[in-house]
């Protein structure tokens, strides 16, 4: 009768956990977590390349810029700014608890658009602040 007590309470230490776990992970976003959402399901994720050939036929040769104190580009040296910065909305330098997945792959997919860019403006333009390191 004793291990099944013992069990018992396993059990409910188990269920208490789960629960736990997932009441945390269905927290509500906030305004700036929607917004950081909002971006990246509008963004091609899986393939930025796509995103950097649609700003680009479009005329669009701005990196993509975090908030901050001020708005910097993630991945590039900040010599590289010449174009300008689109700065993405709900970005910032406040860390929201629960906030930092969605945080990481807008900075991780922002990184790879400005490098994706970058690379393609020093191929294509004579602008000498693109050629600094």
């Amino acid at each position: 009768m004793r291990s099944a007590g013992v069990i018992a309470l396993w059990v409910i230490a188990a269920v208490c956990i789960a629960c736990s776990r997932h009441v945390a992970s269905e927290a509500p976003l906030s305004r700036d977590g929607v917004a950081m959402a909002e971006f990246l399901a509008s963004a091609n994720v899986a393939d930025p390349s796509k995103d950097v050939d649609a700003a680009i036929a479009r005329g669009d040769q701005r990196l993509l810029g975090f908030n901050g104190f001020t708005c910097s580009a993630p991945g590039v040296p900040e010599t590289a700014v010449a174009s300008g910065l689109n700065c993405i909305a709900g970005t910032s330098d406040v860390l929201i608890t629960g906030e930092e997945s969605i945080r990481a792959k807008v900075i991780s997919y922002a990184e790879t658009y400005n490098r994706e860019l970058l690379q393609r403006l020093k191929a294509t333009s004579p602008n000498p602040s693109l050629e600094r390191p």
